[in-house]
């Protein structure tokens, strides 16, 4: 039996797969922000203590979480058939309806189901109970006009909690429970180590403290003013922007860097040495611009030191993300380059009596195409990727167009300096192999195989390839447009 062996493309659509998860979760962590709680207190109301209290005792003793615990204590997955016909007696004495024969009913619908059953509701009447412990005049001490964290009210609602005995609610609801014969029955069928008690204090050891803390996020949340709700809107709008145009730059990089590899193992000779000196070059010069702060985008000036201070303000990793997207950029252009030196090598200059330089020169021309098609959508990708960037700041700081307009003639500088490497890999292999062409096959099939392909002199091929070298300066434009008509 022959051994698998992966084929190359498989390999690299692999490769590029994983290239672009490993970005993305990249971009999502540094777009992340731990916003500070410093919106002004509104009084909490008896229903949103409720709905606080609520959602944490059913997130503590909901039916998954009993279940869980109930498993994890040693509740039976498989019985015998006399154990089972035990279990099914008792059952009934338990008032439980379990199915005849299932082996692992005690697991799944039985004893974990009529426990979960005996507590549906007790998470709502805990939070009543927690509830008439605050007073209004108690409540009102959380200080509206006050500015606060969420640390802070946290504390404040523990302490209000303790002082109100809230501990001694939990003691006597979960008496109530553990009173309950059908319970105590349904908690023996699981044979499970420990007692119910035990298992119930321990689902709900820390309510007071989870209910505290998720009061100070409620009141955090519906208590930022509009003002700066919309400022955070606008934030996290910038953020997000910037966060799709990275993730579309990893993608088609990952995806450029495959094609231009590819072409060398097809193209170049030693493949093997021609790729790893591509990659050493393409890894020093990424390196050297990581490293020179005069290439990170927080050289810029105005908007490069708001991008910093925007970063520290709202716990993201956007500048350092960024510094690595130009370092890739930096690292793509090499490969790109290298890509168009393979595209070169061994070009037929003279005719082959078995017409072998006619595959030679088709497959030098597609390798052009994909080299040049690739790396076009990725410095597009690119522009965009650094006008987001300095949109960020432009969007927050600025009152007015100037800072707006500065981020957008940051991209499409980007652009004109992508628009020159483009046309560095494109003019100068495009010019050998049209010659190597109309040398070596006659005018009409010369001119098939071109047109074919895509490098004809025909006019509308001529303009849509100008205009493809271009894309990264012309970008920044329709970009512009769509801010300005999206900002009013």
């Amino acid at each position: 039996m022959a051994s698998w062996k992966p084929r190359a493309t498989t390999v690299l659509t692999a490769v590029v797969v994983a290239t672009t998860l490993l970005g993305g979760y990249v971009v999502a962590a540094a777009i992340d922000a731990a916003h500070a709680g410093d919106g002004r207190l509104l009084p909490i109301t008896r229903p949103a203590l409720v709905r606080s209290a609520g959602r944490v005792l059913d997130a503590r003793l909901g039916t998954d979480r009993l279940q869980i615990l109930l498993a994890t204590k040693g509740a039976p997955t498989s019985a015998s058939a006399a154990v089972l016909a035990q279990q099914q007696q008792l059952a009934k004495i338990a008032g439980i309806q379990m199915p005849a024969g299932a082996a692992d009913a005690l697991s799944s619908s039985g004893a974990g189901s009529y426990l979960a059953k005996a507590v549906s509701g007790a998470g709502a009447l805990l939070a009543r109970r927690l509830a008439d412990l605050l007073s209004p005049d108690a409540v009102m001490a959380l200080a509206p006009d006050r500015q606060a964290d969420a640390a802070s009210v946290e504390r404040r609602v523990t302490a209000l909690l303790t002082a109100h005995q809230a501990d001694a609610v939990i003691s006597t609801w979960r008496d109530e429970l553990t009173g309950d014969a059908g319970l105590q029955k349904a908690w023996l069928l699981t044979e499970a180590p420990g007692t119910l008690d035990g298992f119930l204090r321990e689902a709900t050891a820390g309510v007071p403290f989870a209910i505290a803390t998720q009061v100070a996020g409620d009141v955090l949340l519906t208590s930022v003013p509009a003002a700066e709700a919309d400022a955070r809107g606008v934030d996290l709008a910038a953020r997000l922007a910037w966060g799709i145009a990275a993730v579309l730059f990893i993608g088609l990089w990952s995806a450029a860097v495959a094609v231009a590899v590819q072409q060398l193992f097809t193209l170049a000779r030693h493949a093997w040495s021609a790729s790893a000196a591509m990659l050493l070059a393409a890894a020093g010069v990424g390196s050297a611009v990581y490293k020179m702060r005069q290439f990170t985008p927080s050289s810029l000036e105005v908007l490069g030191p708001l991008l910093q201070m925007l970063e520290a303000q709202r716990h993201t990793h956007i500048v350092e993300v960024s510094r690595m997207l130009s370092a890739l950029a930096a690292a793509a252009a090499v490969v790109l380059l290298a890509g168009a030196w393979a595209v070169l090598q061994d070009v037929p200059t003279t005719a082959a009596p078995d017409n072998s330089h006619e595959p030679a020169l088709r497959l030098r021309l597609d390798g052009l195409r994909m080299i040049f098609n690739a790396g076009a959508a990725l410095l597009v990708a690119g522009t965009v990727e650094i006008a987001m960037l300095y949109q960020w700041p432009a969007a927050v700081f600025g009152s007015g167009e100037e800072l707006r307009t500065a981020a957008w003639l940051a991209g499409a500088f980007s652009g004109v300096l992508f628009s020159v490497i483009l046309s560095l890999v494109y003019l100068p292999a495009v010019a050998v192999l049209r010659t190597a062409v109309r040398n070596t096959m006659s005018p009409s099939d010369a001119a098939a195989l071109l047109d074919s392909k895509g490098f004809n002199d025909t006019a509308p091929q001529q303009i849509a390839r100008i205009l493809q070298a271009l894309a990264p300066m012309l970008t920044a434009f329709p970009l512009s447009m769509l801010a300005g008509a999206l900002s009013q």
